[in-house]
């Protein structure tokens, strides 16, 4: 059984461990979902967010080179944020594929809900 699940059955109102309880923790609208899902699903928007703003810069970059109109200096700074958005996006594959191989298997281990 869940350690999680087994707090949300009730809550008791008297910090000595006595008394009645009042509900149970799922009333409160805070939920019952597992904190490795939370945090895996936190990792996956942030990682989203940081794809969108590498395809952004290399846009930029592409804008910047097609309105370089041959000046060599404008080229190479967009052939630089081309190239710095493009070792962006490796990492931030990479990073994805890392951080789903290990929350797959911290899903695994703890039983997690997804």
């Amino acid at each position: 059984m869940n350690f999680f699940y087994i707090l949300a059955a009730s809550i008791s109102i008297n910090p000595f461990g006595g008394g009645e309880t009042y509900g149970n923790l799922a009333d409160t609208g805070l939920g019952v979902t597992d904190p490795v899902v939370v945090a895996a699903q936190l990792v996956n928007v942030f990682l989203r967010l940081l794809g969108a703003i590498t395809v952004m810069l290399m846009l930029y970059g592409g804008w910047i080179w097609i309105w370089a109109r041959g000046n060599q200096e404008e080229i190479t700074r967009a052939k630089d944020i081309i190239r710095g958005a493009i070792i962006g996006l490796l990492v931030i594959l990479s990073s994805f594929g890392v951080t789903q191989f290990v929350f797959y298997y911290l899903t695994k281990i703890t039983n997690a809900v997804v």
